[in-house]
Protein backbone atom coordinates (compact mmCIF):
# COMPACT_ATOMS: atom_id res chain seq x y z
CA UNK A 1 0.00 0.00 0.00
CA UNK A 2 1.20 3.15 -1.30
CA UNK A 3 1.34 5.71 1.85
CA UNK A 4 1.33 9.67 2.48
CA UNK A 5 3.61 11.06 4.36
CA UNK A 6 1.71 11.27 7.74
CA UNK A 7 0.88 7.52 7.27
CA UNK A 8 -2.51 7.63 5.67
CA UNK A 9 -3.37 5.14 2.33
CA UNK A 10 -2.53 7.35 -0.69
CA UNK A 11 -3.57 7.54 -4.47
CA UNK A 12 -6.83 5.79 -3.51
CA UNK A 13 -9.88 7.68 -5.19
CA UNK A 14 -12.78 5.63 -3.84
CA UNK A 15 -11.99 6.94 -0.25
CA UNK A 16 -12.10 10.56 -1.85
CA UNK A 17 -15.57 12.83 -0.91
CA UNK A 18 -15.86 16.18 -1.71
CA UNK A 19 -16.70 18.96 1.20
CA UNK A 20 -18.88 22.15 0.82
CA UNK A 21 -17.00 24.93 2.08
CA UNK A 22 -18.15 28.74 2.06
CA UNK A 23 -17.84 29.25 -2.31
CA UNK A 24 -17.12 26.20 -3.60
CA UNK A 25 -15.80 22.10 -2.74
CA UNK A 26 -13.18 20.40 -1.92
CA UNK A 27 -11.91 17.04 -2.60
CA UNK A 28 -10.85 15.36 0.60
CA UNK A 29 -10.60 11.99 2.31
CA UNK A 30 -13.95 10.53 3.58
CA UNK A 31 -15.30 10.11 6.92
CA UNK A 32 -14.04 11.90 10.33
CA UNK A 33 -11.40 13.88 8.10
CA UNK A 34 -13.93 15.48 5.63
CA UNK A 35 -15.83 16.44 8.99
CA UNK A 36 -13.07 17.73 10.11
CA UNK A 37 -11.80 19.75 6.77
CA UNK A 38 -15.06 21.17 6.41
CA UNK A 39 -15.40 22.87 9.86
CA UNK A 40 -11.68 24.17 9.85
CA UNK A 41 -12.40 25.55 5.99
CA UNK A 42 -15.59 27.31 7.26
CA UNK A 43 -13.68 28.68 10.57
CA UNK A 44 -10.88 29.81 8.36
CA UNK A 45 -13.71 31.88 6.15
CA UNK A 46 -15.61 33.36 9.01
CA UNK A 47 -12.56 34.06 11.24
CA UNK A 48 -8.79 34.52 9.04
CA UNK A 49 -9.94 35.51 6.33
CA UNK A 50 -12.62 34.58 3.43
CA UNK A 51 -12.17 31.77 0.95
CA UNK A 52 -11.27 33.02 -2.51
CA UNK A 53 -11.49 31.12 -5.38
CA UNK A 54 -10.24 29.44 -7.58
CA UNK A 55 -7.52 28.68 -4.49
CA UNK A 56 -8.65 26.42 -2.37
CA UNK A 57 -8.39 22.24 -3.22
CA UNK A 58 -7.46 18.71 -1.26
CA UNK A 59 -6.87 15.74 -3.04
CA UNK A 60 -3.99 15.32 -5.69
CA UNK A 61 -2.38 12.54 -6.30
CA UNK A 62 1.75 14.06 -6.14
CA UNK A 63 4.90 14.31 -4.15
CA UNK A 64 6.03 17.05 -1.62
CA UNK A 65 6.65 20.32 -3.90
CA UNK A 66 11.01 19.52 -4.28
CA UNK A 67 10.85 15.79 -3.16
CA UNK A 68 10.55 11.77 -3.26
CA UNK A 69 8.05 11.80 -0.51
CA UNK A 70 4.64 11.72 -1.33
CA UNK A 71 2.24 14.26 -0.26
CA UNK A 72 -0.26 14.48 2.42
CA UNK A 73 -2.67 15.98 -0.39
CA UNK A 74 -2.41 12.42 -1.97
CA UNK A 75 -4.29 10.76 0.52
CA UNK A 76 -6.87 13.53 0.60
CA UNK A 77 -5.38 14.42 4.57
CA UNK A 78 -4.15 18.30 3.70
CA UNK A 79 -5.91 21.18 2.15
CA UNK A 80 -4.68 24.53 0.86
CA UNK A 81 -6.94 27.62 1.63
CA UNK A 82 -6.02 30.71 -0.44
CA UNK A 83 -3.29 29.47 -1.92
CA UNK A 84 -2.40 31.94 -4.11
CA UNK A 85 -2.08 34.66 -1.63
CA UNK A 86 0.07 32.28 0.48
CA UNK A 87 2.65 30.97 -1.37
CA UNK A 88 4.83 28.02 -0.58
CA UNK A 89 8.47 29.07 1.01
CA UNK A 90 6.88 32.41 2.00
CA UNK A 91 6.56 33.58 5.47
CA UNK A 92 3.17 33.70 7.14
CA UNK A 93 4.20 37.32 8.55
CA UNK A 94 4.27 38.38 4.77
CA UNK A 95 0.94 38.09 3.95
CA UNK A 96 -1.00 37.73 7.49
CA UNK A 97 -1.43 39.68 10.41
CA UNK A 98 -0.81 39.28 13.43
CA UNK A 99 -4.26 38.95 14.23
CA UNK A 100 -4.86 36.38 11.53
CA UNK A 101 -1.98 34.40 12.69
CA UNK A 102 -3.46 34.22 16.33
CA UNK A 103 -7.03 33.28 14.91
CA UNK A 104 -5.06 30.45 12.96
CA UNK A 105 -3.49 29.07 16.10
CA UNK A 106 -6.88 29.50 17.94
CA UNK A 107 -8.37 27.27 15.32
CA UNK A 108 -5.98 24.75 14.73
CA UNK A 109 -5.56 24.64 19.03
CA UNK A 110 -8.94 23.26 18.63
CA UNK A 111 -8.10 20.04 16.86
CA UNK A 112 -6.69 19.06 20.11
CA UNK A 113 -2.88 18.11 17.79
CA UNK A 114 -4.81 16.27 14.87
CA UNK A 115 -4.41 19.06 12.68
CA UNK A 116 -0.83 20.96 11.70
CA UNK A 117 -0.56 24.39 9.95
CA UNK A 118 2.48 25.04 7.55
CA UNK A 119 3.13 27.91 8.79
CA UNK A 120 4.46 26.56 11.84
CA UNK A 121 6.39 24.14 10.03
CA UNK A 122 10.49 24.72 11.52
CA UNK A 123 11.82 24.54 7.34
CA UNK A 124 10.40 25.60 4.75
CA UNK A 125 6.92 27.69 5.60
CA UNK A 126 3.08 26.88 3.69
CA UNK A 127 0.82 29.22 5.00
CA UNK A 128 -1.82 27.95 2.73
CA UNK A 129 -1.69 24.32 3.92
CA UNK A 130 -3.11 22.20 6.69
CA UNK A 131 -2.85 18.62 7.29
CA UNK A 132 -3.86 15.97 9.40
CA UNK A 133 -0.58 15.45 11.58
CA UNK A 134 1.67 12.58 11.04
CA UNK A 135 0.73 9.56 13.72
CA UNK A 136 -2.78 10.21 14.09
CA UNK A 137 -5.34 7.18 14.46
CA UNK A 138 -8.46 6.96 12.61
CA UNK A 139 -9.91 6.63 16.14
CA UNK A 140 -8.48 9.78 17.30
CA UNK A 141 -9.50 11.67 14.00
CA UNK A 142 -12.98 10.60 14.56
CA UNK A 143 -13.29 11.60 18.13
CA UNK A 144 -12.11 15.73 16.88
CA UNK A 145 -14.60 15.00 14.31
CA UNK A 146 -17.46 14.33 16.73
CA UNK A 147 -16.39 17.57 18.36
CA UNK A 148 -16.99 19.83 15.49
CA UNK A 149 -20.33 18.95 15.37
CA UNK A 150 -20.85 22.21 17.17
CA UNK A 151 -21.87 24.75 14.77
CA UNK A 152 -18.53 27.25 14.02
CA UNK A 153 -18.51 30.05 15.27
CA UNK A 154 -20.04 33.24 13.14
CA UNK A 155 -18.55 35.21 10.87
CA UNK A 156 -16.69 38.25 12.56
CA UNK A 157 -15.30 41.38 11.06
CA UNK A 158 -11.34 41.17 10.26
CA UNK A 159 -10.31 44.97 11.06
CA UNK A 160 -7.22 45.66 12.74
CA UNK A 161 -9.03 48.75 13.35
CA UNK A 162 -12.00 47.70 14.52
CA UNK A 163 -11.97 49.37 18.06
CA UNK A 164 -11.65 52.62 16.25
CA UNK A 165 -14.75 52.26 14.48
CA UNK A 166 -15.48 56.16 15.72
CA UNK A 167 -12.81 57.44 14.81
CA UNK A 168 -12.81 58.72 11.09
CA UNK A 169 -9.52 60.57 9.30
CA UNK A 170 -8.63 61.92 6.42
CA UNK A 171 -4.96 60.35 4.96
CA UNK A 172 -4.16 64.39 5.61
CA UNK A 173 -4.61 64.31 9.36
CA UNK A 174 -3.63 61.03 9.60
CA UNK A 175 0.40 61.73 7.63
CA UNK A 176 0.23 65.08 10.19
CA UNK A 177 -0.15 63.32 13.61
CA UNK A 178 2.07 60.48 12.09
CA UNK A 179 4.75 62.59 10.50
CA UNK A 180 5.12 64.58 14.29
CA UNK A 181 6.25 61.25 15.65
CA UNK A 182 9.22 61.12 13.20
CA UNK A 183 8.28 57.97 10.94
CA UNK A 184 8.57 57.69 7.49
CA UNK A 185 5.71 58.85 5.70
CA UNK A 186 6.79 55.98 2.39
CA UNK A 187 4.75 53.54 4.88
CA UNK A 188 1.97 55.37 5.10
CA UNK A 189 -0.46 54.18 2.34
CA UNK A 190 -3.03 56.75 0.60
CA UNK A 191 -5.74 56.02 2.62
CA UNK A 192 -9.84 56.36 3.43
CA UNK A 193 -10.81 56.37 6.97
CA UNK A 194 -8.97 54.16 8.75
CA UNK A 195 -11.84 52.33 9.99
CA UNK A 196 -12.84 51.31 6.93
CA UNK A 197 -9.68 50.37 5.06
CA UNK A 198 -6.73 48.35 6.00
CA UNK A 199 -3.13 47.36 3.81
CA UNK A 200 0.25 46.15 4.83
CA UNK A 201 1.95 49.58 4.71
CA UNK A 202 -1.12 51.09 7.52
CA UNK A 203 0.12 47.60 9.51
CA UNK A 204 3.29 48.25 9.11
CA UNK A 205 3.17 51.85 10.45
CA UNK A 206 1.14 51.06 13.26
CA UNK A 207 3.71 48.15 14.16
CA UNK A 208 6.55 50.62 14.04
CA UNK A 209 4.09 53.27 16.83
CA UNK A 210 3.45 50.25 18.99
CA UNK A 211 7.33 49.27 18.71
CA UNK A 212 8.73 52.52 19.66
CA UNK A 213 6.51 52.70 22.84
CA UNK A 214 6.79 49.61 24.29
CA UNK A 215 3.61 47.68 22.77
CA UNK A 216 3.49 44.33 21.46
CA UNK A 217 4.07 45.20 17.45
CA UNK A 218 1.09 43.00 16.02
CA UNK A 219 -0.61 45.53 14.10
CA UNK A 220 -3.70 45.26 15.82
CA UNK A 221 -5.40 48.23 17.81
CA UNK A 222 -6.16 46.68 21.30
CA UNK A 223 -7.35 48.70 24.19
CA UNK A 224 -3.69 49.49 25.20
CA UNK A 225 -2.76 50.63 21.59
CA UNK A 226 -5.92 52.75 21.59
CA UNK A 227 -4.77 54.74 24.56
CA UNK A 228 -1.50 55.15 23.50
CA UNK A 229 -2.91 56.43 20.21
CA UNK A 230 -5.07 58.88 22.17
CA UNK A 231 -1.97 59.76 24.92
CA UNK A 232 0.00 60.66 21.33
CA UNK A 233 -2.51 63.09 20.27
CA UNK A 234 -4.49 61.29 17.72
CA UNK A 235 -7.87 62.42 17.40
CA UNK A 236 -9.11 61.68 14.25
Amino acid sequence: MVSSQNGWRANDPSVITSISVPGGKIAVHNGGVATIFQHLATRFNNEVEKLVWPGNWGYAERNVRGSADISNHASGTAIDLNAPKHPLGTAPTANYSGGQINAIHNIVNFYEGVIRWGGDYVGRKDGMHFEINDGISVDQVNRIAGKCQTPAPAPVQQQPWMNLRDVRATPRKFQAWYNAYNFKPALLPVIKPLADNWGPQSESALKKVQGRYGLVPDGIVGPATKKLLWDLGWRG
